[in-house]
C-alpha cells in the first residue's frame, strides 16, 4: 500500500479522531471492571435444565468417587448450583447419595440406571468438560468487550513494529486500522512481512479478553478454548464465571496447508 506524503496530515487526524471517540465510550465504563459474573441461580446459565443434568451425569460417571466438590471442579460451576442438580439426578433415580462431607457437599454413587443413560448419552454427544455458555451470552460478552476495550496508541504500535522496516505512511494506515477495530486484508508475495505486521498489530493491542471454554447451541457443544493457541492469564478477581477463560488476544496463522474442510466443526 502507497500513501503520498501529502495525506499522512488527513490519516493522523483520523487516528486522533478515532482515539478521541474511544476514549468517550470508554468514560462510562473507566471505573468499572469488565467479569463475567458470578452465577448465583441455574436460570443465570442460561442453559436448559435437561442439558445440565446430561453434562452432571457424565461428569458424575467419570470420577472415581464422585463428590459434589469434584464435579463443580470438572464443571466450573458453584458448588451450590452443582448441588442442586446432583439433587435432581437423585429424584430420577440415577444417582444414590452415600453420604455429606461438608456444607452442599456430598458423596454419591453411580446407579444402574444411570450408567445406562450414560451410555446413551456418550454416544449422542461424549463432551465432558467446563459447562458451556449460550450463544446469545458469548455475542453480548463479544460486543461489550470490543466496546470497552482500550484504544491502540501509536506508542504501542511503534513499539510493537520496532523490529520492522516499514515507510511512515505504512505505519500511519496500520494505526488507523488497529485503532478502527475493523478487519484488515494484508496481501503480497511471500517474504514481504505480513505475518510479521500482524503479529505487530496483535502485540499493540492492550488488555486481555474473556473467552468461554466452549458453547452450546441446540444442544451441541463448540469447544472454543484451545490451550495450543490461547494463553490463558490471571483473572485478576476472585469471583467471577468459571465457564469463562481471561487469555491474551490470540494470533492464529495458517498457510496454504489450510483447507475449507478444516473450517468445519467436529467431535
Amino acid at each position: 500500500m502507497i500513501v503520498s506524503p501529502s495525506k499522512l496530515p488527513s490519516v493522523e487526524a483520523a487516528i486522533e479522531r478515532i482515539q478521541e471517540e474511544a476514549a468517550d465510550e470508554l468514560m462510562p465504563r473507566a471505573s468499572q471492571l469488565f467479569v463475567p459474573p458470578f452465577p448465583r441461580k441455574l436460570d443465570d446459565l442460561g442453559l436448559h435444565p435437561h442439558f445440565l443434568a446430561d453434562l452432571t451425569l457424565k461428569a458424575a460417571a467419570l470420577e472415581a468417587e464422585p463428590t459434589t466438590s469434584r464435579i463443580a471442579e470438572r464443571l466450573h460451576l458453584g458448588i451450590l448450583l452443582t448441588d442442586q442438580i446432583l439433587e435432581v439426578l437423585c429424584r430420577d433415580h440415577l444417582l444414590e447419595k452415600r453420604g455429606v462431607i461438608g456444607l452442599h457437599n456430598h458423596r454419591f454413587n453411580m446407579l444402574d440406571r444411570g450408567w445406562e443413560a450414560v451410555a446413551r448419552l456418550m454416544k449422542a454427544n461424549s463432551y465432558c468438560g467446563p459447562a458451556p455458555v449460550s450463544l446469545s451470552a458469548y455475542t453480548e460478552m463479544v460486543v461489550q468487550q470490543v466496546r470497552s476495550r482500550p484504544t491502540v496508541t501509536q506508542h504501542a504500535l511503534e513499539n510493537a513494529m520496532t523490529k520492522l522496516i516499514l515507510s511512515p505512511a505504512a505505519k500511519q494506515v496500520l494505526g488507523l486500522v488497529a485503532s478502527s477495530g475493523r478487519s484488515l486484508f494484508l496481501s503480497g508475495p511471500p517474504g514481504n512481512g505480513k505475518t510479521e505486521m500482524a503479529r505487530a498489530l496483535v502485540d499493540a493491542v492492550e488488555g486481555n479478553i474473556w473467552i468461554p471454554y466452549a458453547l452450546e447451541v441446540d444442544g451441541q457443544v463448540i469447544q472454543l478454548f484451545d490451550q495450543h493457541n490461547h494463553n490463558a492469564v490471571p483473572p485478576g478477581v476472585a469471583e467471577y464465571d468459571g465457564r469463562w477463560v481471561k487469555i491474551r488476544p490470540p494470533l492464529i496463522a495458517a498457510g496454504g496447508e489450510l483447507q475449507i474442510e478444516n473450517l468445519d466443526l467436529c467431535q
